[in-house]
């Protein structure tokens, strides 16, 4: 079961995995529409979640894509975020999940003057048994 969770955007400053969640909800300019669905992997009969987003206005030198174990992005989940890819891709497939478990995604885009925006619309998803 996939559905969309809480983010947001407003002014610029600080980003990245340092932030609280109040900063990154109030910088400008992240990825969008970004969701993550389960897949089932041709490789080993497993679920996998394949989480993709659109490039939001702007140039972009790269994205990082982060997820939070459980249902939602509340400021202490917020605090345990695990970093789990930085690329210049759109998507990623996440095949470290566990079958039953809930986890919410969400992306940063860093900019070629170093900057890093605030959280993309958070995503959640329950990997089917």
């Amino acid at each position: 079961v996939a559905r969309p969770g809480a983010g947001g955007a407003g002014t610029r400053g600080r980003g990245g995995i340092d932030q609280d969640v109040t900063t990154a909800n109030s910088i400008g300019h992240p990825p969008h529409t970004l969701r993550a669905d389960p897949v089932l992997s041709s490789k080993n009969k497993q679920f996998v979640i394949s989480v993709t987003w659109k490039k939001p206005f702007g140039d972009v030198l790269n994205y990082r894509l982060y997820r939070v174990d459980g249902p939602t992005v509340s400021p202490t989940a917020f605090a345990r975020k695990t970093l789990l890819t930085q690329t210049t891709l759109t998507s990623f497939t996440d095949d470290k999940v566990n079958p039953g478990a809930t986890y919410t995604y969400f992306a940063t885009a860093r900019t070629v003057d170093g900057n890093e925006s605030g959280m993309s619309n958070a995503w959640t998803v329950t990997v089917p048994k």
